[in-house]
């Protein structure tokens, strides 16, 4: 304990040096006083920290830390600058919890929506492309899992794809037995003519239906959703469908 009061008394500019020699994860959760100090350093320290992390550290490596906030992230390229090659891999960190976040404030500005838009504004000074379909489209996946409607809108306006593994977010919808969500997915909005003024002009789906999925939305007895398939969109239904009509 004495150890731990002595340290605890160090300026904090030595409890960086510790830090930055050490490359310990576990230091700053030895006690209060030093994660504190640790939170509330300099973005400078927390990009040298990571960077250390890597004998050839990527702008990928570094977003999977929880402390890379944007100011990190800039300081991160100001002091190892990024090749102007590959895209930007969205860390899967960012759309774990999105369950916790109550329905009430799932608005677009609610986690991690500010985050993707600076990311972006960052992206395109460096002249990278953010990858929104990163790991198999685990982004769009879990915006749908946590039904995140502004989340899920922004991932496919930027566009994430509803076919990603097999069209799994849209497996997602229809276990869910959400009509409107598998059409948020599958169909996008409407835009307008500029030849046209007022006019709107019907888009081509972002994914095919097809019997297989209509079969799935049929053993989850979500009949509105087979209705509309095979209605809407000309999908035609499995002996093993019809059987459960």
């Amino acid at each position: 304990m004495a150890e731990n009061a002595r340290l605890t008394e160090l300026p904090v500019e030595i409890l960086y040096e510790i830090l930055l020699y050490s490359l310990s994860s576990k230091l700053p959760l030895t006690c209060r006083h030093l994660y504190q100090v640790f939170k509330e350093a300099p973005p400078s320290i927390l990009a040298i920290y990571v960077l250390h992390q890597y004998p050839r550290p990527t702008i990928n490596d570094a977003l999977k830390y929880p402390i890379m906030t944007i100011e990190v992230v800039h300081q991160f390229n100001r002091l190892h600058p990024q090749q102007k090659t590959g895209r930007i891999a969205l860390p899967k960190r960012l759309f774990r919890d999105l369950d916790h976040l109550p329905p009430s404030q799932r608005d677009r500005n609610s986690h991690p929506l500010p985050y993707l838009r600076d990311l972006s504004v960052f992206a395109a000074s460096i002249s990278r492309e953010i990858e929104y379909n990163s790991f198999d489209g685990y982004p769009l996946t879990r915006a749908v899992f946590a039904n995140h409607l502004p989340l899920i809108d922004h991932l496919l306006s930027k566009g994430a794809s509803p076919k990603a593994k097999n069209c799994f977010p849209i497996r997602v919808a229809i276990q869910k037995g959400d009509l409107a969500l598998v059409k948020r997915l599958v169909e996008p909005p409407d835009s307008r003519d500029p030849s046209r003024p007022g006019k709107r002009v019907k888009l081509a789906d972002r994914v095919t239906l097809t019997s297989e999925l209509m079969d799935l939305a049929s053993k989850r007895r979500a009949f509105d959703i087979v209705e509309w398939m095979f209605e809407e969109k000309g999908v035609l239904p499995r002996a093993g469908t019809l059987r459960r009509l």
